[in-house]
């Protein structure tokens, strides 16, 4: 072992240009490889599960939504690569106009494709569905943080002033779209969820022997889905929920034909002690995120678009006012 180091050794030293010449090359090289080797915080993991999420209009229906949804799942699922997926509207934030899916992909040997190439073909059938943009990333492992999020990064905005939210999160948004290097740009700001009034006289209330409370309780009875019972078989146990019929839950002339209970057992209807009116702009917000006591939009962004071998981040824009 020592003889042939120092044999190796003295070839080096009679030859000093060239090893200074093959010193330079690895440096050129190196640099080289640098700049062409995919970069991020983390690698892009194909764990053969891709996670969708799919954010409607503001003011879509329930029943609208469940729609879109089945078009978009009948869609991916079509996808050669795709083996099971699962959706549901509505999830964590419990808002009528989001939507999730779970996706499972067949083993790498049978698709041909990465996870990242699967998700870029099915963003352009996706772009088809009108009113219902779908994100969709690769699952991965090892994640930081323990806020769920459609993307890979995400960047917050806070404020004490929910207004200057409201006004700079477009302005960040438009921004971030006229980037070439980023695509999937979109917001979750929810300020624009349609809303109404309900203003009932105190005094005529009062007279007819309803209170805040009943008339909050007839109102929550109605439209809030309370659970009022729970019923027991042999294999399983089924929730008993309290509501108005589905046909009105779609307009709020519903609320005038409420009928509220008084305390002598007379049916009094809400119209006669309360009256509807919409806010000032017409517009309310469907959820507020809350980080560390003040409201925070969010931006995320997720490495998802392969061109050439390399991959460009894709961004995902999480506005919460």
């Amino acid at each position: 072992m020592r003889g042939g180091y120092a044999h190796s050794l003295g070839w080096v030293l009679r030859h000093p240009r060239g090893m200074l010449a093959l010193t330079l090359a690895t440096m050129a090289f190196s640099v080289y490889l640098y700049t062409i080797v995919p970069k991020g915080f983390f690698p892009q993991q194909d764990t053969g599960r891709m996670f969708g999420n799919i954010q409607a209009a503001q003011d879509i229906s329930f029943q609208a939504m469940r729609q879109k949804l089945t078009e978009i799942v009948d869609i991916v699922k079509s996808d050669p690569a795709v083996d099971t997926v699962t959706g549901f509207s509505g999830g964590g934030s419990g808002n009528s106009n989001t939507g999730r899916m779970f996706i499972g992909l067949k083993p790498l040997h049978e698709r041909q494709l990465s996870v990242d190439q699967v998700i870029a073909r099915l963003r352009p059938k996706l772009a088809q569905v009108p009113g219902a943009p779908t994100v969709l990333q690769a699952i991965q492992d090892l994640r930081i943080g323990g806020r769920a999020s459609s993307a890979q990064y995400q960047y917050t905005l806070q404020s004490v002033d929910l207004a200057e939210l409201n006004t700079w999160a477009p302005k960040v948004e438009r921004q971030l779209r006229t980037l070439k290097e980023i695509a999937d740009v979109n917001s979750d700001q929810q300020d624009k969820g349609q809303q109404s009034l309900v203003i009932f006289d105190r005094l005529t209330a009062s007279r007819l022997g309803l209170s805040p409370q009943l008339i909050d309780d007839t109102l929550y009875d109605a439209f809030g889905q309370r659970q009022v019972s729970i019923l027991y078989t042999p294999l399983n146990q089924y929730h008993v929920v309290m509501e108005v019929a589905p046909q009105y839950w779609q307009n709020p002339s519903t609320l005038q034909e409420i009928y509220v209970r008084s305390r002598s057992g007379m049916q009094v209807p809400l119209s006669a002690v309360a009256r509807l009116r919409s806010p000032s702009k017409g517009m309310g917000s469907p959820q507020v995120t809350i980080t560390s006591r003040l409201p925070s939009p969010r931006n995320r962004a997720r490495c998802g678009r392969i061109s050439s071998g390399r991959c460009t981040r894709v961004w995902k824009l999480t506005l919460m006012a």
